[in-house]
């Protein structure tokens, strides 16, 4: 992110400087983050089946397209789970066994260059150290 426009009364501002960008970013991130515990997901029988890791057996279930979802489950979450259940199927049984230490993951974070781009969905580095 190199600047950001912020709608004033009057007119949009726009900030360039890592300090400016910060102060008027983190106050929206941090309601936007807040806002996450609202979503439907979040709460009632889905969300207790799953709880926040999904390592649970309705998780198994979703993934496998097995799972009967609850009555009054929000149709655009009950669509998002469907389409990982079809991109689940699609991917190989093949499993990989890898083990990254903490201290691995922490340095590769700490050193990673935030201005270069990570994916194709435009998303850099920063955007995942600040989710840590």
């Amino acid at each position: 992110m190199t600047s950001v426009k912020v709608p004033t009364p009057d007119r949009c501002e726009e900030y360039d400087t890592e300090a400016d960008i910060f102060q008027h970013v983190s106050a929206n991130l941090s309601e936007q983050f807040c806002l996450t515990l609202t979503a439907p997901c979040c709460n009632g029988p889905l969300f207790n089946d799953n709880v926040f890791l999904g390592d649970t057996e309705a998780a198994l279930q979703i993934l496998e397209g097995t799972y009967c979802y609850p009555s009054g489950t929000d149709p655009a979450t009950k669509l998002l789970l469907e389409e990982a259940d079809i991109t689940y199927s699609k991917l190989s049984a093949d499993e990989i066994a890898a083990y990254v230490t903490t201290e691995d993951f922490q340095y590769y974070w700490q050193t990673a260059n935030e201005r270069i781009s990570s994916s194709y969905s435009g998303l850099n580095f920063g955007h995942y150290k600040a989710a840590r």
